[in-house]
């Protein structure tokens, strides 16, 4: 499977793979299953390849594929923490690595090529060749991908994360956002952004008033998704914390699935979603809030992000290069408004 991460404000992916290339020598042996960026998974089409690639982009939950993938080709997508503990053989196509960890576009939190656990290829011609000779690739790598489980996938090996973190997350307690200094902050951003939009200003507002009840709301990639950190979560909730209310934050288009199996949901931004969403007592997110967005007042907001940061998040990245944020100043104070309540 190849699972590369975002890179640019672009909206279509630069798909660096010759894919002609790894039909012609691979594909008597092998398929490719193709995952990309949520953020630009409708950006290719691969018909001419068709019967060797196939696109999963879409496929809702990503931990099917990396039980039936035989390898992994990722760059620097944090989906290599996930796929580490099936130690399985990976390759990371960085074909750009010297752009990427340059901290002016993008940068991450570790040595790159002292950390990922299997060859770094330049070129099409360097993946096709670890592929080839995929055995030698698991021998010549076996104690790096050790020394990687041992590190990074500590947490989780009996299947309890989800419990573990929800039940740390009954434990805190919300903190107290009512200092001078975010006000004035949140003060500055709402005039700088100019809100009109009255649904976020409403939650907003009710947010800050309404007393909070036995509430938990889950949202996954901005409501597309049933999947990630917020599923698992869920999933461990609703079996052990029965005297919890449990909804999905869902965007319209996407409610099918939530209908088809009885996932209790709201609509997102309509009135019942305002109204259960200002009176709910945690949150789980795993992307960044709109800016506009304040955190409830008694609310818990747990923010999961997608996977293991090595790539920079949040005031870290010192150019961001994420669809509709421009203005790194604005994402900078957002951040110092909502760091008392998130947990990243």
């Amino acid at each position: 499977m190849y699972a590369p991460t975002f890179r640019t404000t672009d909206k279509v992916f630069n798909f660096e793979l010759d894919l002609d290339q790894m039909q012609k020598e691979l594909g008597e042996e092998y398929i490719l299953l193709v995952r990309l960026h949520y953020f630009v998974s409708h950006s290719q089409n691969f018909l001419n390849n068709s019967g060797f690639v196939y696109d999963v982009s879409d496929y809702n939950n990503i931990n099917d594929l990396y039980l039936i993938s035989d390898v992994l080709i990722t760059d620097y997508s944090s989906v290599m923490f996930d796929f580490g503990y099936l130690r399985k053989p990976m390759i990371f196509f960085a074909y750009d690595k010297d752009w990427y960890l340059d901290p002016s576009n993008r940068g991450i939190y570790m040595d790159y090529d002292a950390t990922v656990p299997g060859p770094v290829a330049l070129t099409t011609a360097d993946v096709v060749n670890s592929l080839k000779h995929i055995d030698d690739v698991k021998v010549k790598y076996s104690d790096k991908l050790q020394q990687f489980y041992d590190k990074f996938c500590e947490y989780g090996r009996d299947g309890d994360a989800a419990q573990r973190l929800s039940e740390a997350m009954l434990s805190l307690k919300p903190e107290n956002q009512s200092s001078v200094e975010n006000n004035l902050i949140r003060s500055k951003i709402q005039r700088l952004l100019k809100l009109n939009n009255i649904q976020h200003k409403l939650l907003n507002i009710l947010g800050q008033l309404l007393p909070k009840a036995n509430i938990a709301m889950f949202e996954s990639f901005f409501g597309r998704q049933y999947s990630d950190n917020p599923k698992a979560i869920y999933e461990y909730m609703k079996q052990n914390y029965p005297e919890i209310k449990l909804y999905w934050n869902v965007n319209k288009d996407y409610e099918e699935y939530f209908k088809k199996h009885n996932i209790p949901y709201v609509i997102r931004f309509s009135l019942r979603s305002i109204w259960i969403q200002a009176r709910a007592k945690y949150w789980f997110t795993n992307v960044r809030r709109p800016f506009r967005w304040l955190k409830p007042k008694d609310a818990v907001v747990i923010q999961t992000w997608h996977g293991t940061p090595l790539k920079t998040i949040g005031t870290d990245v010192q150019q961001v290069t994420m669809p509709g944020v421009t203005r790194i100043n604005i994402i900078n104070r957002l951040f110092v408004i909502l760091r008392a309540g998130i947990i990243y």
